[in-house]
């Protein structure tokens, strides 16, 4: 080898330059080492890397914490301790790849893309050397919180599923979109776009269809007054659109009763209902709801509006959760179900009158 300072050959052996006298080899005070945590116990821990791979030190006090961690950097470990080097991306690869048949072509390209985009730089990190909170804010500051919500939840999941355990994070807050129109806007919407060719898919959307799956409905889906909902028009993982014979969820594999009599009337003769661009139509249907003096809403956001009618209207919530494809009840309520807030009077009322007989009663008594 080369001394670094003098450039002259040496022995490998050596630990000063017999030259011009170099430290070849640190001292060990100068080798600087992970800064540890304290246990309740008054004991130091940290993670120490060697060589691609980390290793636990422990030791009672800081001095022999830094002398254990010191030798380790040095080369002096155990093999048998070693923690194998495992990247962020690595688990979240292995988790797409072990699920790629489970999950929908739609899920797997988003799953990729956050991987690719979001998570890029993030990616090439040990899973035990990541400050998982200290990560979250950083992406906070170029992604919404809803797409951090989003990136968290495969974080999480993919952690999980290889075995790791993630500690609690402070997600940013999500701002949610709450457009959901009330009976009496539905009637105005359905009314207005009599005779648009996007009828057929805006009543569709008001039975609680999502775009994908309006977009793959074939008017042979529609029979014996049910609207069999069982497959999707969405991209692949190479963004190409594709009709997937199969479902978002295996709740979502359904069939709806016909609420409206007029869809029977726009559906073409056979085929596809719909066979516009999925994008096009949220055009479409937001420009549809400007005309007609409405707030502007996604065919997502009729979806919504259909699950707080049902609910409006006293719809056992087994059914609405049945015609919506949803498994569980917290997430029809805290995403799609909005009371209406011209209603809260007669909610009320029953309420009033107990209470004011209850009083009523009381006073006529002697």
């Amino acid at each position: 080898m080369k001394c670094k300072k003098c450039k002259r050959e040496i022995q490998k052996d050596f630990n000063l330059c017999p030259y011009c006298g170099y430290r070849l080899v640190p001292d060990a005070t100068e080798i600087r080492v992970p800064e540890p945590k304290r246990k309740a116990d008054g004991s130091y821990f940290a993670q120490v890397m060697y060589g691609n791979k980390r290793y636990t030190v422990s030791a009672p006090t800081l001095d022999e914490y830094k002398a254990k961690a010191r030798d380790i950097k040095l080369g002096n470990v155990p093999e048998d301790e070693a923690v194998e080097f495992v990247s962020l991306g690595d688990v979240i690869d292995r988790y797409i790849s072990d699920k790629h048949d489970k999950l929908s072509a739609r899920t797997v390209l988003n799953y990729k893309s956050i991987r690719e985009n979001v998570l890029d730089d993030p990616a090439v990190c040990s899973v035990y050397a990541i400050d998982w909170q200290k990560l979250v804010d950083y992406l906070s500051k170029t992604y919404s919180g809803g797409y951090i919500h989003v990136t968290w939840a495969l974080i999480k999941i993919a952690m999980e599923y290889s075995g790791f355990s993630v500690p609690s994070v402070e997600l940013p807050k999500a701002n949610k979109r709450s457009t959901i129109l009330d009976d009496n806007e539905i009637k105005v919407l359905l009314e207005h776009i009599r005779g648009s060719k996007y009828e057929a898919a805006i009543i569709l959307a008001l039975h609680s269809l999502r775009r994908a799956e309006i977009r793959a409905l074939e008017v042979e889906d529609i029979y014996d007054g049910f609207i069999h909902v069982n497959k999707e028009y969405v991209p692949d993982e190479y963004r190409v659109f594709n009709v997937e014979n199969k479902t978002k969820t295996e709740k979502s594999t359904r069939k709806i009763p016909v609420f409206v009599d007029r869809l029977y009337e726009v559906l073409p003769t056979t085929g596809r209902i719909c066979h516009c661009n999925p994008s096009h139509l949220t055009k479409a249907v937001k420009s549809l709801c400007k005309t007609a003096g409405l707030p502007e809403c996604t065919p997502h956001d009729l979806r919504r509006s259909f699950a707080s009618l049902a609910y409006s209207r006293g719809v056992p919530e087994r059914r609405i959760m049945a015609y919506g494809g949803w498994s569980r009840p917290e997430v029809m309520y805290e995403v799609y179900v909005r009371l209406y807030d011209r209603t809260s009077k007669t909610d009320a009322q029953p309420l009033k009158d107990y209470f004011n007989f209850t009083a009523t009663t009381s006073e006529a008594q002697p």
